[in-house]
């Protein structure tokens, strides 16, 4: 979803009255611990499930690349 040029998600994570802008490229770098791993499960006539991971630490480079508002609601 996008409105004014800007792309914004919903998260369970964020609550009410909040809402966190930032600039994708500028505000914050990962970090991986352990690099990207993938298993296959296989079941047989069914279907082949796909898993992936990776651990790692979002750090934020950039304070001033991030905005956040609230009392959003009235």
């Amino acid at each position: 979803m996008g409105m004014l040029g800007l792309n914004f998600m919903t998260t369970e994570n964020q609550t009410t009255d909040y809402v966190t802008m930032w600039v994708p490229s500028e505000a914050a770098a990962w970090k991986s611990f352990i690099s990207s791993e993938t298993k296959i499960m296989d079941d047989p006539g069914i279907a082949k499930k796909i898993r992936t991971w990776e651990e790692g630490e979002c750090i934020l480079t950039d304070p001033g690349a991030v905005h956040i508002t609230t009392n959003t609601t009235v």
